[in-house]
């Protein structure tokens, strides 16, 4: 008998690709999500803020009394009381000096920025370096030698250097200040 072979063609079926594209998705869940990333950020930036205010407000506690205190002594420097024969009133003179000059630097440790900072311990080393430089005229003048015209002349010019650096001091800490508030 005669064997028939039938071959069939191989069938290949494709299925035509199928567009899945939801028209449900969540776009409640997800403005929800946004709304709730930008209150987040927003919080932050007022805390943020308000505690750099409250930094700033503690300065001012601080550094205003300081900064009126040094301004006393440096008047009472550029008196005669700064100068007097009597060791009492130049002792006196001295501990306002440093009573200021020390206010000035504890604010340094509560200062807002490095600026802050800067401005008040340039003010209390200007205080205290006037203080030195007329100690120092004063003993000069009252030395058990006559000092020379030379002597008196740069006695004088760091007197009034130191003079002229303090009230720079005192006047760029007074601006920050008031810039702050």
């Amino acid at each position: 008998p005669a064997r028939t072979t039938t071959t069939f063609p191989p069938t290949t079926s494709t299925t035509a690709p199928t567009n899945t594209t939801s028209s449900k998705a969540p776009w409640g869940l997800i403005a929800l999500i946004i709304v709730l990333v930008v209150a987040i950020v927003l919080v932050a930036i007022l805390l943020r803020s308000r505690r750099k205010r409250g930094i700033e407000a503690d300065w001012r506690r601080t550094v205003v009394p300081a900064l009126s205190d040094a301004q006393l002594a440096r008047e009472s420097l550029l008196s005669d009381n700064a100068v007097s024969d009597d060791p009492q009133l130049r002792g006196a003179v001295e501990i306002q000096v440093e009573k200021a000059a020390a206010a000035l630097d504890r604010a340094v440790s509560t200062a807002p920025d490095p600026q802050a900072a800067s401005l008040a311990t340039a003010a209390a080393g200007a205080l205290r370096g006037l203080g030195f430089a007329i100690e120092a005229d004063r003993l000069l003048r009252h030395g058990a030698s006559a000092p020379s015209g030379v002597q008196l002349a740069q006695a004088d010019e760091a007197r009034r250097a130191r003079s002229s650096e303090l009230s720079t001091a005192l006047v760029r800490l007074s601006t920050r200040i008031r810039s702050a508030a």
